[in-house]
């Protein structure tokens, strides 16, 4: 049976695969027809004149073949792959270009059949892959193109007459020549007459009204798109170009099966006639091409919406300066008033200059100092103040790797944007406008940048750990931590800053005393100098210095203190119902481990964390802790520092409050930098974890091993302890290879690093001695 039921399943496959070669065999000997119209093709029609031509039939493949009609059907009956002797009339001039010279040539009924014209001229390519070219349909021109599309541009361009009488009406009713191509073919000469095209003087009121419901209607959609579902403008003609393609397309599609339908019923006057108002160009294509356009749409609004036209001021040319003493801007200032340019012209160019390094690719990466790269922006301070935070005001100047600046210096690099300022403050720049010319000239106002950028911009020693590191004073790296007083200390000059990079030049072992290494190229400018035009970044001094400091030490001092977790201040973050307005700015969670701690946020989610963070645990702080007033002292500080106005007077507030600020913040250091003594279950030091309740070996006195209990673990002062209980060794068993020990009431405090084997061992119950342990070792272990 196994035999026979194999045999037959071998039999049903080879009928299935003749079955298969059959249909395959029998798909291929379908009777097509080849579109090509060259003499030299074997499946051309044959011409025996100018006026009568016949179409023969082939077996050449066509991957969609046309319909047969019913005279083909006949001839079709009696012998395949005959030539049916069907006359057809000669196409005019102008349905030559459509029929005759585009290699596509097939009688009309069947061409009426056939309703992909791609498919049609992917077969002429197929049937003549390497001749195939479309000629020319005007008058002795030879020219010759594979691409449809090529042959079009050239008609347009080389033959604008012919362009003009057979084409140009393509383009008036909004139609892509691709389209028109893929639309019915005509047989009657008259239809390319002007009469055929579209008139909108003819319209009546009725219709007027429907095309201004569509204009409305179309131009409301395209606005929702644009505005509700940002759809870039780019898009919006795309979109009405596509929308047209598809309503060509099926009105090409309704006219052919009209055609089709009413061949044999109406005479051929009637069906053109009726063709002809079919593919006028509808009102949804009048409103779509009166919306294609970015400009057009805008018109819509202005007309349809309401839309309120802005209205045009001038704005204030003067400076921002202050008349009720009040401190807002740069024009309030000492360094603006001292600078002659500033003083003299009030409309003269404040530039800004940012200057900061960035990563372009991981930072956790091994070669991120070769991707590292300093960019140099700018903005004009003449700007009202609300508007210099926007993105579009702020301007690139120079990009550079951090690699160019460490190996060529500032000079190099600033050297184009040196020559540039230095011909705005000699000669200025000149500005057209409707009453007239107006010349601006301008320099540098201030240069913005983290210490590092700062001090190495400014010429000074980017190193932080020498007698002198401070750009502002000559004050030490001692006196810095215990004089809190500013008038106790030596300002910079401009004077003295120039006699000291004298001196650096000649002597460079001086640079450490003065704390300067070379002369900015900053410095070369006429009305700038670098001692009066860096101030402090408030983001990177202040928010990511200062504040990243003082909030880590608070928080690991209340941990230290029981107030509260970490754990507890991440839940709090995390269900804190923040308001709207800091939602964007809200700040992340902290980190678990206190050892570690770091709180690092942005600038504006540390602002927002330290003006939250007695909301979030105030009431788990006793009142007047010491730890807490130094967070309190750090909010009287930003509160005057932040503020966007301040009147003179709060200058000798604000200096009050930076000198105890300075003290409560030197006492919170003391308390954090006492003894940490943290305590856990079990710990893990270089991969060997340590748990309550395990073994040890303590230490060796001669031939007796010393063992200890573990109690608990505990970190003091970032170092790894054991708090341990002492084990008397009672014996050596040597039949069970074990020490029995038992417990005394000693402790001790070892060292993981002080231990004779650091690898625990196991403590182990046996019934041979009851009320004792056993230790197995796993080696011996050296005294």
């Amino acid at each position: 049976m196994g035999k026979h039921s194999l045999n037959s399943k071998r039999k049903y496959r080879r009928k299935k695969r003749e079955q298969n070669r059959q249909k395959k065999k029998e798909s291929k000997n379908i009777s097509g027809y080849c579109l090509c119209a060259r003499s030299s093709c074997c499946f051309a029609p044959s011409s025996s004149s100018e006026t009568d031509q016949t179409v023969d039939t082939c077996s050449q493949t066509i991957s969609n073949p046309p319909q047969k009609s019913v005279d083909s059907e006949k001839s079709s009956t009696n012998q395949v792959n005959q030539p049916v002797n069907k006359k057809i009339e000669k196409p005019d001039l102008k349905t030559k270009f459509t029929y005759m010279n585009d290699p596509l040539y097939i009688r009309f009924q069947e061409y009426q059949l056939i309703k992909n014209r791609k498919k049609q001229i992917e077969m002429a390519k197929f049937c003549h892959e390497h001749d195939f070219s479309l000629s020319c349909p005007a008058d002795n021109c030879e020219r010759a193109y594979s691409n449809l599309d090529s042959l079009i541009k050239h008609v347009k361009k080389k033959h604008k007459t012919f362009h003009e009488e057979n084409l140009s009406k393509y383009k008036e009713k909004s139609r892509n020549d691709t389209i028109l191509e893929s639309l019915v073919e005509h047989n009657d000469e008259d239809y390319f007459e002007d009469n055929v095209m579209h008139n909108e003087n003819d319209k009546i009121a009725a219709d007027a009204d429907i095309t201004i419901n569509f204009h409305k209607r179309l131009g409301s959609f395209l606005l929702m798109l644009r505005e509700k579902y940002k759809l870039p403008s780019v898009v919006i003609p795309v979109v009405v170009n596509e929308f047209i393609s598809m309503i060509c397309h099926h009105q090409a599609q309704v006219s052919q099966s009209f055609s089709e339908l009413m061949r044999d019923h109406v005479d051929n006057l009637q069906i053109n006639e009726i063709k002809r108002i079919l593919e006028q160009q509808t009102d949804v294509e009048d409103a779509l091409s009166s919306l294609d356009s970015e400009y057009k749409l805008n018109k819509f609004a202005k007309q349809f919406l309401n839309f309120v036209q802005p209205l045009e001021f001038k704005a204030n040319s003067k400076c921002h300066k202050s008349n009720d003493g009040v401190l807002r801007d740069y024009c309030d200032g000492n360094s603006y008033n001292s600078n002659p340019l500033f003083r003299d012209d009030h409309k003269a160019l404040q530039v800004t200059l940012f200057f900061d390094e960035f990563t372009a690719t991981n930072p956790l990466g091994h070669q991120i100092k070769n991707y590292k790269i300093g960019g140099f922006y700018m903005l004009l301070g003449n700007l009202p103040p609300k508007f210099r935070s926007k993105l579009y005001v702020i301007q690139l100047v120079v990009l550079c790797l951090s690699s160019c600046i460490k190996k060529n210096g500032f000079e190099n690099i600033l050297e184009p944007l040196n020559n540039d300022l230095q011909t705005l403050e000699r000669d200025g720049i000149v500005i057209d406008k409707a009453d007239g010319q107006h010349r601006f000239f301008g320099t540098v106002s201030v240069v913005v940048a983290d210490n590092l950028g700062a001090h190495g911009l400014g010429g000074f020693l980017e190193s932080f750990t020498t007698l002198t590191n401070c750009r502002y004073c000559f004050v030490s790296r001692e006196d810095m931590q215990i004089v809190f007083e500013s008038d106790m200390f030596n300002m910079r000059t401009q004077e003295m800053y120039d006699e000291q990079v004298r001196l650096v030049q000649a002597h460079p072992e001086l640079s450490s005393l003065y704390g300067v290494k070379r002369n900015s190229p900053l410095n070369s400018l006429d009305f700038y100098h670098v001692i009066n035009g860096m101030p402090p970044d408030l983001a990177h001094d202040l928010f990511e210095g200062v504040v990243s400091e003082v909030m880590t030490n608070v928080i690991r001092g209340c941990v230290v203190a029981g107030y509260f977790s970490l754990d507890y201040l991440n839940d709090k973050i995390l269900s804190f119902p923040f308001a709207n307005v800091d939602k964007r700015n809200k700040p992340s969670k902290v980190g678990q481990v206190l050892r570690t701690l770091k709180v690092r946020q942005s600038a504006a989610q540390m602002w927002c964390f330290v003006r939250l963070l007695p909301l979030l645990i105030g009431d788990t702080i006793p009142v007047n802790d010491p730890i807490w007033e130094c967070l309190l002292c750090l909010r009287d500080l930003l509160f005057y520092v932040c503020a966007p106005a301040i009147d003179r007077g709060h200058i000798l507030t604000m200096k009050d409050i930076i000198e105890d600020f300075h003290r409560v913040k030197q006492q919170l250091q003391e308390i954090v930098q006492g003894e940490e003594i943290f305590t856990c279950k079990s710990l893990t030091v270089f991969g060997i974890k340590y748990w309550k309740n395990s073994c040890i070996i303590s230490g060796l006195e001669g031939f007796n091993v010393q063992f200890s209990k573990v109690q608990d673990c505990a970190i003091i002062n970032g170092k790894p302890y054991l708090i341990c209980r002492k084990l008397r060794t009672a014996d050596f068993v040597r039949h069970f290879h074990s020490f029995v020990i038992t417990e005394t009431d000693n402790f001790e405090l070892l060292a993981i690093s002080d231990l004779k084997d650091p690898y625990p061992l196991g403590l182990y119950k046996h019934p041979t001695y009851q009320h004792l342990k056993l230790i197995t070792v796993k080696h011996k272990i050296l005294g």
